[in-house]
């Protein structure tokens, strides 16, 4: 929890404490058991929770613009990473199983930096 209680938006160098966007992909993939390009691909209309959840957690945990969000899941447009963003807190909100597994996997990434 050491980074967590570090991270401040106000010093970008905080982001260097959290778990590195190659772990929480890394991660991601290992927790529900899908493969790299599955995470990193999009599917219209398709809810893809490990890619999302994904998405979530490198924003939330590492404060990442949406921009560069996008540069690693090959997504062009900053309101798209941001949907993702405001529709898996929806899930979550509304999803107690989902919330469990980000939970979970969040936990994972946490313990990970002690």
């Amino acid at each position: 929890m050491f980074f967590s209680n570090k991270r401040h938006e106000e010093v970008p160098e905080s982001r260097s404490l959290a778990p590195d966007v190659n772990i929480i992909i890394k991660e991601a993939c290992k927790f529900y058991d899908v493969k790299n390009h599955e995470l990193l691909t999009s599917r219209r209309g398709y809810f893809n929770e490990p890619r999302n959840v994904a998405i979530y957690l490198i924003r939330n945990l590492r404060g990442e613009t949406l921009k560069g969000v996008g540069e690693f899941f090959w997504v062009n447009r900053n309101s798209t990473v941001s949907s993702v963003v405001e529709r898996l807190n929806r899930e979550i909100r509304r999803n107690k199983k989902i919330k469990k597994r980000v939970e979970d996997l969040k936990a994972t990434l946490i313990k990970s930096q002690e």
